[in-house]
């Protein structure tokens, strides 16, 4: 295996990616975050996981329209800036969602 790319939405969540990314790392693997086109919080959360894993090496940072990553923050993502992406430094995940954009993708 030459590198893994766990995703924090499909793979268990934050947790379960960590004991991921720490046992890749246990064997020299590098660990290199999927996002494709997911919404906003897995993009944050892998954001934060990321910069918490030894083994990181490359962020997936894909920009194909997505309502759940655009729409529904209060503020956008950080972006990429000369092969950088700054961690966001508020609380929790650093994102805030706007309630009444999420309620319109809600099914009774």
């Amino acid at each position: 295996v030459g590198y893994i790319q766990p995703d924090v939405a499909r793979a268990g969540g934050i947790s379960e990616v960590k004991k991921i990314a720490v046992l890749a790392s246990a064997f020299n693997i590098p660990y290199c975050p999927h996002t494709g086109a997911s919404g906003a919080v897995c993009v944050a959360a892998s954001l934060h996981l990321a910069a918490a894993m030894p083994n990181f090496l490359i962020f997936e940072f894909m920009y194909p329209p997505n309502p759940l990553r655009e729409d529904i923050l209060i503020e956008s993502l950080p972006q990429v800036k000369e092969g950088f992406i700054r961690i966001p430094d508020k609380p929790g995940l650093g994102i805030e969602l706007d309630e009444e954009k999420i309620a319109r993708f809600r099914k009774d």
